[in-house]
């Protein structure tokens, strides 16, 4: 089983590098700093439109660049997934359902048990942890879709980008997945007027199931680029924002008949 975990990096920090997980340089050709492993600047890229499609510069280019493999995942510098369900005595990682608390996302009862989501463990726990992984999990992969434990909220996931970002943005990319992918357009809405939000653009897949997803994610993006003003500082990351709510509703709702695994997020304190 050949897999490969690929790690966005932005800045110097904390770098876990194996077999299976891959740091990659995201916006690479913008950058005055060159980090020590792979950059998204190379072959086929679009490395110069980092500011706007954030991650999704290093998810494109290896879905042109890379061959060979029957698993990929992505995870973010100081965020990993990891399969195996953490023990209730370790550290919540609170920050982020504080802040969603307060603005009403999620409600205080779901926030109290929601041990099993996201926490903060220093770099040699993270690595314990991937090792783990390594030598278990990724060793037996049978079609499985491995994605974050959702959020759940009080409102719709529709209803809360609607209150972030406004509802244009929305209503764009909806009308370019009807252009581009209109069977997927019920699944999508579907996942839109659920209560879980599928974060972070993190997943574990097969590589069929990632190719085939990035044609259609792509497209679709670009279609909104050229529709929307990305211009200021404020909607400059739209794309990004949007692509966790595409990619998400995909995975989730267009498994097609897969097994959805729902990982724990593991955070570098």
């Amino acid at each position: 089983m050949n897999i490969k975990i690929y790690v966005a990096h932005h800045k110097p920090g904390f770098v876990y590098k194996s077999e299976v997980y891959e740091p990659i340089q995201v916006g690479r050709s913008l950058s005055d700093i060159k980090l020590p492993m792979l950059g998204d600047d190379t072959g086929d890229n679009i490395s110069h439109l980092n500011p706007w499609y954030c991650e999704l510069t290093a998810l494109y280019w290896v879905w042109r660049n890379v061959t060979g493999l029957d698993y990929v995942g992505f995870c973010h510098y100081r965020r990993y997934l990891t399969p195996k369900r953490v023990s209730l005595k370790e550290f919540l990682h609170r920050v982020r359902f504080k802040w969603l608390t307060a603005k009403g996302y999620v409600n205080k009862e779901v926030y109290k048990g929601i041990y099993n989501y996201q926490r903060v463990y220093s770099e040699q726990r993270i690595i314990k942890f991937l090792k783990h992984d390594e030598s278990t999990i990724w060793k037996s992969l049978n079609g499985e879709l491995f994605l974050p434990r959702p959020i759940d909220m009080n409102l719709s996931v529709m209803k809360q980008f609607e209150e972030m970002h406004g509802r244009e943005p929305l209503l764009v990319m909806i009308d370019a997945i009807k252009k581009y992918d209109p069977v997927f357009c019920p699944y999508l809405i579907q996942s839109l007027e659920s209560h879980q939000l599928f974060a972070f653009n993190m997943f574990v897949v097969p590589w069929y199931k990632f190719s085939e997803i990035m044609t259609k994610v792509f497209l679709i993006l670009n279609y909104v680029k050229d529709q929307l003003d990305l211009s200021d500082h404020t909607n400059s990351r739209m794309l990004g924002f949007l692509s966790e709510r595409l990619i998400g509703g995909y995975l989730s709702k267009g498994s097609g008949g897969a097994e959805i695994v729902k990982c724990d997020v593991l955070t570098i304190s």
